[in-house]
């Protein structure tokens, strides 16, 4: 069994990298998007943000933050590949809340130095009820989640979600749905979803951004037609406008944009 399903890790207990745990800030030309953010403030349980590469959900997530910063605490996690390893993916969750209450969990160092867990007997209980302690509203964001290929992993994030205090509430940005039980969760009206649908720039969102971000005006068919050829992707407008910028012919330019534009395929090969 490998190490990543079975939850052992070789070796020194997790070293944190610090800078992924710092909540995204939102670039000084971003666009506000209030429509999307409003949902986010009133959730109070799980938030899913699920779409592809490049559909804005780290900006939304900056965006969110920004927000609630008066009223909501946030605790940041940035995953990348091979943080799902039980004892590193733990640990740069508690990591993440001790940056809010350093206090919390205080034997988890010792047991995710260990070379056998279980989460959900030895981390996720202790964590829940530490986490029910501190009373104040917070939030806890597992960002880039698709990474995550753990059976065991997936059971405890699960195990969180079912069991956190009303006053937590946890949001997972992802490429691809977590194997999570959404369906119930749905249901019971304890889950709000971010899809790729909502994150698609309507066509007043497009000239704002392309005006703000590029100086770059287009006239009502000229927008119509960018929002069609790139579906809103937030991605794909970026990469039109960075052409846009120095293009003579804009109505030229958009009619051939497409998926084999130069930007755009170095960006979808990248990803």
């Amino acid at each position: 069994m490998s190490p990543s399903a079975s939850g052992d890790v070789p070796g020194n207990p997790p070293t944190v990298v610090r800078t992924k745990l710092v909540p995204p800030i939102p670039a000084e030309d971003h666009l506000d998007r209030p429509k999307l953010v409003e949902p986010l403030l009133a959730a109070h349980h799980l938030v899913i943000v699920s779409a592809p590469a490049g559909w804005g959900k780290t900006s939304l997530l900056a965006a969110w933050h920004a927000a609630e910063r008066e009223r909501r605490r946030f605790a940041f996690v940035r995953l990348a590949p091979g943080d799902d390893l039980v004892p590193v993916f733990w640990t740069y969750v508690i990591e993440a809340l001790r940056s809010l209450d350093p206090a919390l969990v205080p034997g988890a160092d010792v047991v995710l130095g260990r070379p056998h867990i279980d989460p959900v007997r030895e981390i996720v209980p202790a964590l829940v009820n530490d986490l029910a302690a501190i009373g104040d509203p917070i939030v806890l964001v597992l960002d880039d989640y698709h990474v995550v290929n753990s059976a065991v992993v997936h059971e405890s994030v699960g195990h969180l979600v079912d069991n956190l205090p009303p006053a937590v509430g946890l949001v997972i940005a992802t490429r691809s749905d977590p194997p999570l039980s959404l369906g119930r969760l749905r249901a019971s009206g304890d889950l709000v979803e971010i899809r790729a649908r909502h994150l698609a720039f309507d066509e007043v969102e497009t000239a704002m951004f392309l005006r703000k971000r590029f100086s770059v005006e287009l006239d009502g068919a000229a927008i119509q037609q960018l929002c069609e050829r790139t579906e809103g992707w937030p991605a794909g407008l970026q990469l039109a406008g960075i052409s846009l910028g120095s293009e003579d012919d804009p109505q030229s330019f958009i009619e051939r944009f497409a998926g084999d534009d130069r930007n755009v395929a170095d960006y979808l090969v990248g990803e």
